[in-house]
């Protein structure tokens, strides 16, 4: 009987040792899969990070690219008007204000008004996107809303022109220049 008793509690130490080596191993590789899970979790956030960087650094130079062709077309405009208004007051036997009428409604029935407007909807939109900058976009976002302001300013006077031709020609030169040194010192302000 001893013997048995001794065969049984062997046994029992044997199963005992596997037991408790198999919930060790298993203790092991809950740790171990506890620690690759956060370091999963750490690379999915920056991954996640990254991501959301890349696709705001996108959205903000297409909106920037997007805003400076728009100037380059409202300024196109504006030189279209100002060329029709010269040559309309050197010629004593036309009405400089007809000729600019006519010019702007050719344009707006042509469609390129409503090309101008749809743009600058898209232009809003995005901006919309852009209104949380990360800390080192924020000078360059806030000048990016400067650059906008003079775009739509620019688009103003080539939708509806006013004043003499020397103080349109010249305030239309002024915003432009405005519109182009927001451009240059966006591109000094955005991160490297």
């Amino acid at each position: 009987m001893k013997k048995w008793t001794v065969v049984l509690a062997a046994i029992v130490l044997a199963i005992l040792s596997i037991f408790l080596g198999t919930r060790l191993e298993r203790l092991k590789w809950e740790k171990k899969n506890a620690s690759d899970q956060v370091q999963i979790e750490k690379a999915t956030q920056s991954i996640k990070a990254t991501v959301e960087r890349t696709t705001y650094m996108f959205v903000f130079a297409k909106t920037m690219t997007s805003m400076h062709m728009q100037a380059q077309l409202s300024m196109f405009v504006c030189t279209m008007i100002s060329n029709t208004w010269n040559s309309a007051q050197r010629n004593i036997f036309a009405n400089e204000r007809d000729k600019v009428t006519k010019l702007t409604s050719d344009l707006a029935r042509r469609g390129f008004y409503r090309m101008l407007e749809d743009n600058n909807t898209q232009i809003s939109a995005d901006l919309a996107k852009l209104q949380n900058p990360p800390d080192d976009f924020k000078d360059a976002y806030n000048s990016l809303l400067d650059m906008n302001g003079y775009g739509l300013q620019l688009y103003g006077m080539a939708k509806s022109p006013g004043g003499t031709i020397e103080v349109y020609s010249n305030n239309v030169s002024s915003k432009f220049n405005e519109v182009i040194t927001a451009y240059n010192k966006i591109v000094r302000l955005l991160p490297r």
